[in-house]
Order: structure tokens, then sequence, then C-alpha cells
């Protein structure tokens, strides 16, 4: 459907407060940017959603890229994945996830570590410490 409208790949996407009588459809309908099927109930559901400025298909570094490369650029990317999500800044964004996952769990394991410490000196009878009471 993307292929027939007027407006190619900036087609407006598809949605229930547009109207047919606006203009915005193509020969063959609406433009559905997403659909996803569910096979438990046999439906698909039309979605809508923004540009994401680090995907790799599309986002502007990637069509700079290509356009100033050509097919050069995509023999490059098929030699050497990792190239689209340094490029997008992809790879940046999941570092920068992985550190606060890190983070995160640094914390809990201080915290963890700090209450098993007051947890062993809270009787302080010098006798051994009875675990079945938590």
């Amino acid at each position: 459907a993307l292929l027939q409208h007027p407006l190619r790949g900036y087609a407006p996407a598809a949605s229930s407060s547009s109207s047919s009588s606006s203009g915005l459809d193509g020969a063959l309908g609406p433009v559905p940017h997403m659909i996803r099927g569910q096979m438990s109930g046999f439906s698909q559901t039309c979605m809508v959603g923004q540009a994401f400025s680090q995907c790799t298909a599309c986002s502007p570094a990637v069509l700079q890229q290509y356009r100033s490369q050509g097919w050069g650029f995509v023999q490059q990317v098929l030699a050497q994945p990792s190239l689209l999500e340094e490029l997008t800044g992809l790879a940046d964004l999941h570092r920068q996830a992985a550190a606060l996952t890190l983070t995160d769990s640094d914390e809990d394991g201080q915290e963890g570590d700090e209450a098993a410490a007051g947890a062993g000196t809270q009787q302080g009878s010098g006798e051994e410490e009875d675990w079945t009471e938590l």
C-alpha cells in the first residue's frame, strides 16, 4: 500500500480519526504503518508508531550514508553488522542501559550485603545463630 500512495514513504499513518474524504488515502485505501496479527483470535490490528531516531533502517544517519555511498555502504554493513548500531547511536544506547542495570544491581547487592551483615549481628550472644527464624 505504501508504494501506491502519492506520498510514498511519507504517507501519513491510517488512524480512526482520519476520514477517506481527506484525500490522504491511496488508491488501495488508508496506508497502515504497522500491522500486528494475533493468532489466538485470527485478528489484525493496524498500529501507529513514531519514527525512532536510532532506527537501523530509516534513521537520518543511515539514509545519509546510503545516499552518499550507495551499494558500498550496504556491502560494509553486510561485512560488519555492528556498523549500523554504531552509526545510529543504538550501540551507545545499549551501553547506557547496561551501565544503568549494573548500577542498579550494584546498589541492590550492597543493600543486601548490609542487611545480611545486620542479621548476623542481631543476636550478639556469641552463640550459633538460629537460621530457622528469618
